[in-house]
């Protein structure tokens, strides 16, 4: 009876995952398919196959909206505050979780509170000072307020990924002669990749699909972004080019994708989790004398 019992349940939960899949699945495959469609296909015929593969769709999309540039420039301001905030945000959680100091946890706190006030709350204020500046319709006006806005969330998350470290790596270290600094660099940086992985495509993620933010702060057509460049496009050429709109929406899609999928592969979770293992045994050997 129990056997059956579990049966059922692994029944049941591999019917829900298919649904699942197939209802986060088929607008993405749905899409594509009307990529490579003719207007006339999609009019008649929106959910069935194309009659044939239209690759000039895509070349369409690129002339329209000139995609090579949304794509640089967005990229552009991309790696720029994603490596920001790495950065900031790793010598951060570094601090606050391995260097004892009495306001460590006060500093945590009140940087984790920032990030309950939404842009939208901040964007007046931003915005004026952003003009006082000089930086509206440049790429400062997008840059400075993502690693503004993106280092909290990653200092909490690279904060809790540390707490993962044995702490006995550190005297380890120090008992070596290895700085703080280095050890940050060369020991504690490697072994947190799954948390900089994660960071990275959060972040890129953010920056790739917002348009609230570019739509205020640029104000140039040689500036705008992938998001900016797709609305543009939806309202210069949404009714009279609609496939033209879904070829650009999958070319979007597959960069996402892939960028995502390279930043998963250089993680490495599985050599990091075996560095961890490695490094807390050695730690317990030293302890003991028997190396």
């Amino acid at each position: 009876m129990k056997g059956t019992k579990q049966y059922v349940n692994k029944f049941l939960q591999h019917i829900l995952l298919i649904i699942l899949s197939i209802v986060f699945v088929y607008p993405v495959l749905w899409m594509i398919l009307v990529s490579f469609k003719n207007e006339a296909e999609f009019y008649t015929d929106p959910w069935g196959l194309p009659t044939k593969l239209r690759w000039e769709n895509y070349v369409v999309a690129f002339r329209k909206i000139n995609l090579f540039e949304c794509y640089a420039n967005t990229l552009y301001v991309a790696l720029i505050s994603i490596i920001a905030i790495i950065v900031c945000s790793f010598l951060c959680a570094y601090a606050l979780q391995r260097i004892r100091f009495k306001t460590s946890k006060i500093i945590f706190i009140s940087m984790v509170s920032t990030m309950v006030v939404p842009l939208q709350v901040r964007l007046l204020p931003l915005y004026m000072l952003l003009k006082e500046m000089g930086l509206i319709s440049t790429f400062g006006s997008l840059i400075l307020p993502y690693i503004s806005s993106g280092i909290p969330f990653s200092t909490y998350l690279l904060y809790t990924f540390l707490r993962q470290v044995p702490s006995a790596l550190d005297d380890a270290a120090e008992i070596d002669g290895c700085s703080k600094l280095r050890f940050a660099i060369q020991i504690l940086f490697p072994l947190t990749k799954p948390g900089i992985a994660a960071v990275v495509i959060f972040q890129f993620m953010n920056i790739w699909n917002d348009l609230f933010l570019p739509l205020v702060m640029i104000q140039t057509a040689s500036k705008k972004t992938i998001a900016l460049g797709l609305l543009k496009f939806n309202e210069m050429f949404g009714r009279t080019d609609v496939i033209a709109l879904f070829a650009a929406l999958v070319i979007d899609n597959r960069c996402v994708c892939a960028f995502s999928e390279a930043v998963y592969c250089w993680s490495d979770c599985g050599l990091c989790q075996e560095l961890i293992a490695r490094c807390a045994c050695t730690i317990m050997m030293r302890k003991r004398g028997l190396i």
